[in-house]
């Protein structure tokens, strides 16, 4: 059996990812530093990093065989330095499948940082939900018909 691939990945991971920086302020003042530049992944933000997730995410097939599906809900943290910190997992159906999303998360390439104003590095929260969604049977034979029945030309061009 082939895995199941990011297509079974809900679009929602794209969608619903959230950043919340922690600001520390000094002992001396009463104000909360400012951020001046958020994280970024890849030369892209949070959906940058929830696409590269779905593009490498596996459905653990022992989970796919039962049957189970639902939405993982893991909060991870970008360190001063762009290195990824899991932190907890808030929702999951199961164990597998939230370790299989932390597992590959902490694989990531290095993040850019939040910045202060003063130029600081900070640390920052990330929310990273993702749907775990078993396809239906009835489509997924169809399409696999239909890519048998209609490959691409090694020419590379699709008439």
């Amino acid at each position: 059996m082939k895995p199941i691939r990011h297509a079974l990945i809900a679009a929602a991971l794209l969608a619903s990812c959230t950043f919340a920086c922690a600001q520390t302020a000094d002992s001396t003042s009463r104000e909360k530093p400012k951020i001046g530049r958020m994280p970024s992944f890849k030369g892209g933000d949070i959906n940058t990093f929830a696409h590269w997730i779905s593009e490498r995410l596996q459905y653990p097939e022992s989970m796919a065989n039962k049957g189970t599906r639902g939405r993982v809900i893991i909060k991870f943290i970008i360190e001063k330095d762009g290195s990824l910190t899991f932190h907890e997992i808030m929702e999951s159906p199961d164990t597998v499948l939230s370790r299989a999303v932390v597992l590959l998360a902490l694989q990531a390439p290095r993040w850019k940082p939040a910045l202060l104003e003063n130029g600081d590095p900070a640390r920052c929260f990330i929310v990273l939900p993702v749907n775990f969604v078993l396809p239906d049977k009835r489509n997924s034979n169809r399409s696999s018909r239909f890519d048998k029945e209609f490959q691409i030309p090694s020419s590379g061009r699709a008439y």
